[in-house]
């Protein structure tokens, strides 16, 4: 791994900074969400291979943390083209007006992809970061230029959905039902609550 150092982490950073930049100019929301995931997948790669225990446990956090925030991602993309049949971003527009419920949940699930403080993927990149700044400088400056761009194509794609003026594509927006709202809840809200409480030594 030492040896291959060098080489996997220009192949890393290469990743990360190509699928930022082509999640940017991505016209369509699915693959927005994957474009971001495989940028974040670089990160881990590098982060295993700083051979540090604070980048290794950062990889471990991220990868767990981004599978759960992703799928979320993925889930309220899909309630979207259940309704619609359409992916692209420029269909949409004015979200928050019409569905506050939907966009509240996107918005929690976007600053959990931005890495937010008090998400578990903060926690995953600060480990990451730590442990890869041991390792190479420079290579830890680049990570953290993908996690700004990052920021920028989860930020832009969220204001263009939710906040400028109703599409006129669209005559009607139905908000989220029960059934969909309590599939997100449970799944990425309750159950990890329910995880933190039964692993508090309270409980133990």
């Amino acid at each position: 791994m030492n040896f291959f150092y060098p080489w996997v982490s220009a192949l890393s950073i290469c990743g990360v900074m190509y699928c930022s930049a082509a999640a940017i100019v991505q016209v369509d929301l699915k693959k927005l969400i994957a474009y971001s995931s495989v940028a974040h997948m670089n990160l881990v790669v590098l982060g295993v291979f700083s051979l540090n225990l604070q980048g290794i446990q950062g990889s471990l956090f991220l990868m767990i943390a981004h599978g759960l925030v992703s799928s979320g991602l993925f889930f309220l993309v899909g309630f979207l083209y259940d309704r619609h049949h359409t992916r692209a971003i420029s269909y949409y527009s004015g979200l928050a007006q019409t569905m506050p419920i939907f966009t509240t949940l996107l918005f929690l699930f976007v600053l959990a992809n931005v890495s937010f403080p008090l998400t578990a993927n903060f926690v995953g990149e600060i480990l990451l970061l730590a442990g890869i700044i041991q390792r190479s400088f420079l290579t830890a400056f680049f990570a953290a230029t993908g996690i700004i761009l990052s920021a920028t194509y989860s930020f832009f794609a969220f204001g263009r959905i939710a906040f400028l003026g109703l599409t006129p594509y669209i005559e009607s927006h139905s908000d989220l039902t029960s059934i969909e709202f309590q599939t997100v809840w449970y799944f990425f809200f309750d159950s990890c609550l329910r995880n933190q409480t039964r692993s508090h030594p309270r409980y133990n």
